[in-house]
């Protein structure tokens, strides 16, 4: 009996496994290229916009991404928690759909009401590009998680590549083509999620049930008691995001911001990585977090994945000499110092995503805003008092230690919820793999360059054998079975 329940308990653990690689790479393969492209386009980008432009830009985008879920009051995220529990019931589903639409666009309504009289006031030059901006994209941030609440993880794949690669193509058009400049950038991002709404709302095939189901009162309670606590900690996150950016362009100019910008897209490319996994991650643990030998597979996961993350970090920092005065034009050079430790931030952050996938799988959202809190005032306050002493580094400490704050927080608060075994050895490992790799990186010498990448690619390995072996074997077999 002891071996039967061996048995069966190491099948749920292979097959949990199988869906989170399976689901992970899929994703993979339309993030990932999106990605890249976009990345590979920071030498046009640091050729056709000064500093001051990119600046301003990078401030508009950021904006946009985190005042989007906070106006639409996080629904979609409720959406998506409560579609996976709907997988096998259409009706429910239908409901879910078609009550977190309408709000949608009641709230997209309210906007352009509130929107024409502050237009008139402010005669920004961007605001109506702005405004567009802002409801399409809620739009498609809503049908991209009805997607994988659906478990159709497939077209959620596709329509992010089409978002992505349209952007970056039309970007591309606009910007070095036709010298549009910001505004280039800001209509790229309107065709592009345009793109991905209509891709995404015939492939869910939403035109059969968008008007089928009526408003149900219930059913909003109970995604809004979901969505509603996640907005505080949304705007947490919106302070800690954008303080930075906001204070640094109030008080040193939008040229210091587009220098800091430049430097956290390096560390934003391990953070995106993640985000990649994130997405299966969040779905797995959502629906396996109550399974009987749930702490023992959180556990494992956790400390592997921040182990396998942690390196790619590391990692960065060593290409990072290599490709730094390639990609990167020579009035953005100052960036170069500040890359170290934005990275050791998105280490942190990475921490932080995986510790919210358990408060999400147990539908703890007002927790998580909890856990935000002192970090987004910490934050704030290190900016105000900091920036005009030490200027762009000031922004960089204050990410650095609310990312360490919440990391360390909730790290002891989802033990309420899960026995989390953090394996505390590989973490000092890394820590000290991570000093040394940064002191190389300053001296950047060739030959210490050379060697830097070899002792970490060499750890690396050892640390992360068990992952990336199995990864291999799986794909190798993967492989055999498609040729035959």
């Amino acid at each position: 009996m002891d071996i039967y329940i061996m048995s069966m308990e190491r099948k749920a653990l292979m097959n949990r496994n199988k869906e989170l690689i399976k689901n992970t790479f899929i994703i993979l393969i339309g993030k990932v290229s999106t990605q890249l492209i976009t990345f590979l386009l920071l030498p046009i980008y640091t050729v056709f916009l000064s500093t001051t432009e990119y600046g301003k830009v990078d401030l508009i985008i950021t904006y946009i991404n985190l005042l989007a879920p906070l106006i639409s009051l996080q629904l979609e995220y409720a959406a998506f928690r409560y579609l996976l529990e709907a997988r096998k019931k259409e009706d429910k589903q239908g409901e879910i759909i078609c009550n977190t639409l309408l709000i949608l666009f009641i709230i997209s309504i309210i906007c352009i009401i509130i929107f024409i009289p502050l237009y008139f006031i402010t005669n920004y030059r961007y605001a109506v590009y702005l405004m567009i901006i802002l409801i399409i994209t809620m739009f498609a941030n809503m049908l991209l998680q009805f997607a994988r609440g659906l478990g159709d993880n497939l077209n959620y794949s596709i329509a992010s590549f089409i978002t992505g690669v349209s952007n970056a193509l039309i970007s591309v058009f606009l910007v070095v083509t036709l010298k549009k400049g910001i505004t280039g950038i800001l209509l790229a991002m309107i065709i592009s999620n345009m793109l991905c709404v209509i891709y995404l709302f015939f492939k869910l095939k939403l035109r059969r049930i968008v008007f089928k189901y009526k408003y149900n009162k219930t059913l909003l309670k109970i995604l809004l008691k979901y969505s509603i606590p996640m907005i505080p900690n949304s705007i947490c996150w919106w302070i800690i995001s954008v303080s930075d950016r906001s204070i640094l362009t109030w008080i040193l100019g939008a040229g210091a911001n587009g220098i800091y910008s430049i430097a956290a897209k390096f560390s934003g490319v391990i953070v995106t990585l993640y985000n990649i996994f994130n997405l299966s991650w969040t779905e797995t643990v959502s629906l396996h977090i109550d399974d009987t030998d749930a702490n023992e597979y959180l556990s494992n996961t956790f400390n592997d994945i921040i182990c396998f993350f942690a390196c790619g970090c590391i990692a960065i920092i060593c290409i990072m000499p290599f490709v730094f005065n390639i990609l990167i034009g020579v009035n953005y050079v100052d960036a170069y110092k500040f890359i170290p430790f934005l990275i050791l931030g998105s280490f942190f952050n990475i921490i932080m995503g995986m510790l919210s996938a358990i408060y999400i799988g147990k539908k703890k959202s007002s927790e998580m805003a909890k856990t935000s809190a002192w970090a987004a005032i910490l934050n704030v306050i290190i900016n105000v008092i900091f920036i005009k002493l030490i200027g762009i580094w000031a922004a960089v400490i204050s990410t650095v230690i609310s990312y360490l704050i919440v990391s360390v927080y909730r790290l002891h608060d989802v033990k309420k919820y899960v026995n989390l075994k953090v394996n505390k050895k590989k973490i000092v490992v890394l820590f000290l793999l991570f000093i040394f790799t940064t002191c190389l990186y300053f001296v950047n010498y060739l030959y210490i360059n050379i060697l830097s990448l070899i002792i970490m690619l060499i750890i690396s390995y050892l640390l992360n054998k068990d992952i990336i072996e199995n990864v291999y074997f799986k794909l190798k077999n993967k492989i055999k079975l498609m040729k035959g």
